[in-house]
């Protein structure tokens, strides 16, 4: 039996190599020697240590991910979205926002599905230059950033993972509900109130709410040391948010990582030979896409939740 599996895993990397025009005709002596060559090709590379987080900013940031208070209605957290059992995703091909019920996501009356997944946040800060499936925040690690926002947006926030988390909050579907919604308690939700461009006045609204906690602000004055309470802004909430995700959401020294390190003894043979068959899609499908009309060098363009998903939604609503 390993025999056998040995035989099919070195054909894997001979199939993943032939797809690759620059690579040799030469047989592969070994599984280690075929995948360290490709890999190299590739340049793969382990994933290095991330800078530590102050412990009182993680804290802070772990609190508010888990908090239904963020939501205009008051019925959903960044968590419900981005589960730890499904990691830091959502398991669902279209998201399901406020308004919904239950950890697997059942869609409320008048409610509509997020037009795209929520994607995991399992090593969101390892330097991604886009978040969002349609790309609409862009931007190096430390900025400058694109966003809806444009000029709105704070300027001091610290990374792509903090200007991220301030866009949820103020989607209708995501978290924000819409005009006329009553939040849990059955009071207006004040969040919804306000315009979709007026991102200024949905974060001051949402800090307002967190502030209006005595233990968020002991939290924010223990994780932001010398700043004033009046001069705390949405920014350093999903600053906290951003240093949380970075930090135990960030998983690094995997068997893959040691193998990279040249650990051989890291991976088994059914490891090789899963690495073996992923090197085989991806060469497959990089040189079906070089050939085609649809080829992009920018954030991929996934039907956003559009016509079929309105077909579908109606379909079922009926």
């Amino acid at each position: 039996m390993t025999r056998t599996l040995s035989t099919i895993c070195l054909g894997l990397v001979a199939l993943g190599a032939g797809c690759d025009r620059r690579s040799s005709p030469a047989e592969p002596t070994s599984i280690d020697a075929a995948l360290r060559r490709d890999l190299a090709r590739w340049g793969v590379i382990p994933i290095g240590p991330m800078p530590a987080q102050d412990p009182a900013l993680v804290a802070l940031g772990r609190a508010l991910m888990f908090d239904k208070i963020l939501s205009g209605n008051r019925d959903i957290s960044c968590a419900t979205c981005h589960q730890p059992s499904e990691h830091a995703g959502d398991g669902l091909s279209l998201a399901v926002g406020t308004g919904g019920t239950g950890l697997s996501r059942t869609l409320g009356p008048g409610r509509q599905f997020v037009p795209r997944n929520a994607p995991s946040l399992v090593n969101g800060g390892l330097g991604l230059f886009y978040l969002f499936w349609d790309g609409r925040i862009s931007g190096f690690q430390s900025g400058p950033f694109t966003t809806p926002a444009g000029s709105a947006l704070p300027p001091d926030l610290p990374n792509i993972l903090a200007a991220q988390a301030m866009f949820p909050v103020v989607d209708r579907r995501e978290m924000r509900g819409g005009p006329g919604d009553r939040d849990v308690f059955g009071n207006p939700n004040e969040l919804a109130q306000f315009g979709d461009s007026q991102f200024v006045e949905i974060w001051q609204a949402a800090m307002r709410r967190v502030l209006a906690i005595p233990e968020y602000v002991t939290m924010f004055s223990a994780a932001f040391p010398g700043m004033p309470t009046d001069r705390l802004g949405f920014q350093h909430a999903t600053t906290a948010i951003a240093a949380f995700e970075m930090q135990p959401l960030t998983k690094t020294d995997s068997p893959f990582d040691r193998y990279l390190n040249r650990d051989d003894a890291a991976l088994t043979l059914e490891h090789c030979c899963s690495s073996a068959t992923l090197g085989a899609r991806v060469a497959t499908t990089a040189r079906s896409s070089a050939g085609g009309s649809s080829r992009t060098t920018e954030h991929p363009s996934l039907d956003p939740g559009g016509e079929r998903v309105r077909r579908w939604t109606s379909a079922t609503a009926t």
